[in-house]
């Protein structure tokens, strides 16, 4: 499992803490308001950022399960004037 940021990308990459045979997720990156920036479905997924204030990314698994990321804010975004 991962979820990083390498250049302008986000990258992320889930599993299940149990063994299965389960290995596409569906992965929705998810900017300001809610706004759904990308689906993807896959073993991993990878998002550029678009100068978006922050992007957070939820992970479903076929079962049911949902993974949620904390948010990769934007330099600078959460600094007081």
């Amino acid at each position: 499992i991962y979820h990083r940021l390498e250049d302008n990308t986000l990258k992320v990459k889930a599993a299940l803490p149990i063994k299965t045979y389960l290995d596409n997720y569906e992965y929705v990156f998810i900017g300001p308001n809610g706004q759904i920036l990308s689906k993807q479905t896959g073993v991993e997924a990878s998002y550029e950022l678009q100068g978006e204030d922050y992007v957070r990314v939820e992970v479903y698994a076929e079962g049911g399960q949902i993974l949620l990321f904390q948010p990769i804010y934007k330099e600078g975004f959460l600094v007081r004037p």
